[in-house]
């Protein structure tokens, strides 16, 4: 199950947290958003729970994603 996703906005790519609702980091191309998201999924990071000061963005519920 992947606990990390890549979300476009705009002209930025974000790596988001299913977990916390949080943003990861803020890439301007997809392909860096999809190395991190990657990495983190395969086992890299938090598992799944990023401390807040950690992420880049705390956006919650910005873009409605369910759980």
């Amino acid at each position: 199950m992947n606990k990390y996703f890549v979300v476009k906005d705009n002209e930025s790519f974000n790596v988001y947290e299913k977990g916390t609702n949080n943003f990861i980091k803020t890439f301007s191309n997809h392909s860096d958003a999809r190395k991190l998201k990657d990495h983190l999924n395969f086992g890299g990071g938090f598992d799944g729970w990023t401390p807040n000061f950690v992420c880049e963005k705390n956006i919650l519920h910005k873009y409605n994603i369910e759980k």
